[in-house]
């Protein structure tokens, strides 16, 4: 694991540099989620992307600008 990925937020992409310990990520948006949640739902999406089925569709659906 990166340590960038620690500090992602999963659902912008972002990196929250000064986390520190906190136990709650807020995006730019202004949505909280809790930090471990968070990691959770950045490794499944993660995953995801290496299912190689997935992967050929989101590459098709980015090509395409869906």
């Amino acid at each position: 694991m990166k340590p960038t990925e620690r500090k992602t937020v999963s659902w912008t992409g972002e990196i929250i540099s000064n986390l520190g310990g906190k136990k709650v990520i807020i995006g730019g948006d202004g949505f909280r989620m809790d930090r471990d949640i968070n990691g959770a739902r950045g490794i499944f999406l993660r995953a995801l992307g290496d299912i190689p089925s997935l992967r050929a569709c989101l590459l098709e659906c980015i090509v395409s600008k869906c």
